[in-house]
C-alpha cells in the first residue's frame, strides 16, 4: 500500500535492525532486537512500517488478542523530520484495519500523560480514555494514560 509517497507494509525480521534504529532514536527506553524478534515468533503480533528512499520513517506493532477480542497497540513512533505529514494517523488505520477484518471489538493502548502530540492523535481517531497506570514509565517517571477505541 503506498501513502503520501510512503510505502506501507508489513515488517519482518529483516527489518528489525531498521525498526530498531528508529526505536532508539524516538524511546528513551527501547525494546531489544531479541523482544521484536520474540514478538514476531509468537504469532499475532503485527508490525507495520512507512517507507520511502529505503528508509524506515514510522512503524506500529501490535498484539491481536483473540480470547479478549482485543487488539493491544505496543508502540506508534513516526521519525521526528517526518511528523506532521499523516504517517501515524495511516499507519494506526492499517492496525485498525487488521484488528475490525480479524473481529475486535477494542484496541487498547497506554500513553505518555505529557506526550500531548500523541495523545491528540489518538483521540482525534477516535480512541477515548478509560484508565491510567501511575509513574508507568520511567525515564523520566511518568503517568500513563490507558486509551480504548471500540469497533462498530
Amino acid at each position: 500500500m503506498s501513502e503520501q509517497g510512503y510505502l506501507l507494509r508489513e515488517l519482518d525480521t529483516c527489518d528489525l535492525d531498521a525498526l530498531l534504529e528508529l526505536e532508539y532514536l524516538i524511546f528513551p527506553l527501547s525494546w531489544s532486537k531479541e523482544q521484536y524478534a520474540g514478538l514476531l515468533r509468537t504469532g499475532g503480533c503485527k508490525i507495520f512500517g512507512a517507507f520511502r528512499a529505503g528508509r524506515l520513517w514510522g512503524y506500529t506493532s501490535v498484539q491481536i488478542v483473540p480470547a479478549a477480542g482485543e487488539m493491544e497497540v505496543h508502540n506508534l513512533a513516526v521519525c521526528p523530520e517526518a511528523r506532521g505529514r499523516q504517517l501515524g494517523v495511516s499507519l494506526m488505520k492499517l492496525a485498525l484495519d487488521l484488528a475490525k477484518k480479524s473481529g475486535m471489538v477494542r484496541a487498547v493502548l497506554e500513553v505518555r500523560v505529557g506526550n500531548a502530540q500523541a495523545l491528540g492523535l489518538y483521540e482525534r481517531m477516535g480512541f477515548v480514555r478509560c484508565g491510567a497506570r501511575r509513574a508507568y514509565y520511567a525515564n523520566p517517571t511518568e503517568d500513563a494514560l490507558i486509551l480504548e477505541y471500540r469497533f462498530g
